[in-house]
């Protein structure tokens, strides 16, 4: 979804819903449902998640915020991702948070910011939730931020996006 794949991503949070409804599944799942337009479902996902797990700080305090985020950004309301975030700015790190922020600052124009918002992303190449058993080896939140920082770039620095678009590729040959 992140990358709007979001046939492929609907496909697969659906499948993964259709199986299981733990703290494995829901955040990710939910997340990409939002990404790609499914507000209903994804907040309705996130939200069960959140009530079962009251006292679950992720659940609560990143997750269910980063899906109400996704929803405003999908649904072209980037001025009020700020805000739905307040709460997982301690947790920034391990969230999407620079992400969501980041495309609200594109919508809105402010490329600057955006490239302040995914600096947080940018600051550990390895840091971030795992996705999957196993985890990988880097977390493709790198990726994904370093790829929106060069697109944020590119509106006002065209140097520093060739250096940013630069790293993406160098990464990828690795």
């Amino acid at each position: 979804a992140l990358v709007s794949d979001c046939p492929a991503a609907r496909d697969a949070a659906h499948r993964g819903l259709a199986l299981d409804h733990s703290m494995a599944t829901v955040p990710d799942a939910s997340l990409a449902l939002a990404w790609c337009g499914e507000a209903a479902s994804a907040q309705k996902e996130a939200e069960r998640l959140a009530s079962e797990n009251p006292t679950n700080t992720m659940a609560n305090e990143v997750f269910l915020p980063e899906v109400k985020a996704a929803i405003a950004v999908s649904q072209h309301h980037p001025d009020q991702v700020s805000g739905l975030l307040s709460s997982v700015s301690p947790y920034v790190l391990v969230s999407k948070a620079p992400q969501l922020l980041g495309r609200a600052d594109l919508d809105l124009n402010q490329p600057q910011q955006a490239v302040e918002d995914l600096s947080a992303g940018l600051r550990y190449r390895g840091v971030g939730l795992q996705e999957g058993n196993t985890g990988t080896p880097q977390s493709p939140d790198y990726a994904l931020c370093l790829l929106e920082t060069a697109r944020a770039q590119a509106r006002f620095d065209k140097a520093a996006a060739g250096k940013s678009y630069q790293q993406l590729l160098d990464l990828w040959k690795n």
